[in-house]
């Protein structure tokens, strides 16, 4: 790049007005909200046409965690906002029965779920936990689709449904 693009580039990136605190908080709360809304729609069509292998599904939303406000949450603070929690029977009614839950933390860009992934730990109320992972879930560039797809990865992968659910087969049913 010549010196004259690097300076009309530079320039392009000063004159660009910052996102507020209170932007930045309210597309946090998109981006949590679509993982929430789309992992609800999943489970539900799976508790409705493969009940077969998943018997219970529930969807937890975090709340806020802002002390400078006086808001406390204590699972937002951990690094939690979706929580899905499944009992199923993967291999039908002859299998065993898998209990657990799986950890979402709603982020807006890909850097930042590698950087929150690079360092997971869990805490002692999140033992119970199969899977705790940051996920891309931008609400704007980001689809359904895409998001239930990794979402049904992570589910396949910690052994809660069979490889024979596909994307195909569900999207069949929304």
């Amino acid at each position: 790049m010549t010196n004259n693009r690097i300076s009309r580039r530079l320039e392009r990136i000063r004159n660009r007005r910052a996102l507020s605190k209170r932007q930045c908080d309210e597309n946090g709360k998109n981006h949590e909200e679509f993982l929430y809304q789309t992992s609800k729609e999943l489970l539900g069509v799976l508790l409705k046409h493969f009940s077969y292998y998943v018997l219970e599904a529930k969807c937890y939303h975090s709340g806020r965690h802002d002390p400078g406000r006086g808001h406390i949450d204590r699972e937002d603070h951990d690094g939690v906002d979706v929580t899905v929690w499944m009992k199923t029977q993967p291999q039908g009614t002859s299998g065993n029965l898998e209990m657990g839950k799986i950890l979402y933390d709603a982020k807006g860009s890909p850097n930042d779920v590698v950087e929150f992934n690079k360092n997971i730990f869990l805490t002692r109320s999140q033992k119970m936990a199969r899977l705790k992972k940051a996920i891309w879930s931008h609400y704007i560039y980001r689809t359904r689709t895409s998001l239930m797809s990794e979402i049904l990865t992570d589910m396949k992968k910690v052994n809660f449904i069979p490889s024979v659910i596909t994307l195909d087969k569900v999207l069949k049913h929304l």
